[in-house]
């Protein structure tokens, strides 16, 4: 491989890294949870958390589990986060709000922990209110919960469970301004992710070679976590739409598909691209340049006050005069979470866009014949993070060219 990472990276300008989320604002959600669970008439809130599933104890404590499995309980009297005794200095180096507490469930199961002192959810229900609690709201959708973490909540619960999800996804579509600074940053870092790759790109470097110069340019330059592991498809493998780089050889003529998604401080951006091994023949570049087109259509509907289908249906429509059509929506939310996230923007949506929101423009085209491309070749991605910000304006988080060779490269 010819690319140079570590000088690639040595070129970049510093970012901001020491802008952090302030602590008023955990303070301000968990206020809000509050006094929804005062007007619902609940003691309590759960909500509960995955490393690759974070958004609503992020969201709320600043804690991103890591590995181990974590509840949120926000009563009157505490936040409470309760995981694993392995998760403890973890969680409390990186939690802007609350109290740690040992729960037994959350471990590693059958590994042994002595010389920490454990609660129930029951007990840390009762602590998170001053007394014992009956009704409790559910934050997370119980479909993300494990069955042990659903049947433990109902067990602790000696009254109702109230769903109350869908108020936790309204307030966390809805971006703050300090929220939207650091989703700018997380996609500038995506961006050189994937310009990385788009350099490293040639016939012989392996698909796992590419996806690790998007990690090492990430994490060099700031990125805490992934949204998602870095995508690097090539050849026959562009049709499976998502999956991880493998020791495959990419060879001149492939398709290659590529993703990145860094995280800071929690909130993600994310990138994809679509280029050809040893540059694109003329229907490999005429299939892309559909593809952009198709992207740009429905960034031209991306407006606040605009309904949201008509960025789904500007993309597609056009697609449909050339003979294609996206596998998928073309627009979903981004944030704590890539994809699970409120503000998916579908041919079917039936909202329009608010202010202070964030939005992947995702246009994807797999498995599909295209001119002299067989259906088992062909597959595509081409997706950028875009916000409308506090004052309705949209603004795209990236400059990186949605098509081409990046400048350079080599």
């Amino acid at each position: 491989m010819q690319f140079d990472v570590d000088r690639y990276v040595q070129a970049l300008p510093e970012l901001d890294l020491g802008l952090r989320m302030p602590a008023a604002e955990f303070a301000a959600r968990v206020a809000r949870v509050r006094r929804e669970c005062e007007g619902r008439g609940v003691d309590a809130a759960v909500a509960y958390g995955t490393e690759y599933r974070p958004g609503d104890t992020g969201w709320l404590t600043g804690y991103d589990p890591h590995i181990e499995h974590t509840l949120v309980v926000v009563g009157p009297a505490k936040v409470l986060i309760l995981g694993s005794p392995d998760a403890l200095r973890y969680a409390e180096e990186m939690m802007r709000i609350g109290e740690f507490r040992c729960l037994a469930a959350s471990g590693i199961p059958d590994a042994d922990y002595p010389g920490y002192q454990y609660v129930s959810l029951a007990e840390a229900l009762a602590e998170a209110c001053g007394q014992a609690a009956r009704d409790v709201g559910l934050l997370t959708p119980p479909d993300v919960m494990t069955v042990e973490a659903g049947q433990m909540l109902r067990q602790a619960v000696t009254g109702k469970i109230v769903p109350m999800s869908d108020f936790m996804a309204d307030l966390r579509y809805v971006k703050s301004d300090r929220e939207l600074e650091m989703m700018r940053l997380a996609a500038r870092l995506s961006s050189w992710g994937v310009e990385a790759m788009l350099r490293a790109i040639e016939p012989g470097v392996r698909e796992l070679q590419v996806a690790a110069c998007a990690d090492h340019v990430m994490k060099y330059m700031g990125a805490d976590r992934l949204g998602f592991t870095t995508i690097v498809m090539s050849g026959s493998r562009v049709t499976g739409n998502i999956g991880r780089a493998t020791e495959r050889v990419m060879e001149a003529g492939d398709m290659v598909v590529l993703g990145s998604s860094a995280r800071y401080e929690g909130l993600t951006s994310a990138l994809g691209r679509t280029v050809v091994v040893g540059g694109a023949n003329a229907d490999q570049a005429e299939l892309i340049s559909h593809a952009a087109h198709a992207h740009q259509l429905a960034v031209s509907k991306l407006v606040c006050g605009g309904q949201a289908r008509e960025v789904d249906l500007a993309s597609r429509d056009y697609l449909k005069t050339v003979g294609l059509a996206p596998m998928y929506n073309i627009g979903h939310g981004i944030g704590w979470t890539e994809v699970f996230e409120k503000g998916i923007a579908s041919q079917h949506s039936a909202y329009c866009f608010p202010a202070g929101i964030a939005i992947q423009i995702d246009v994807g085209i797999v498995g599909t014949a295209y001119k002299g491309l067989p259906a088992d070749r062909v597959g595509l991605r081409l997706e950028d993070p875009y916000i409308i910000d506090a004052a309705g304006k949209t603004e795209r988080l990236t400059d990186l060219p949605l098509t081409g060779d990046v400048p350079g490269a080599a």
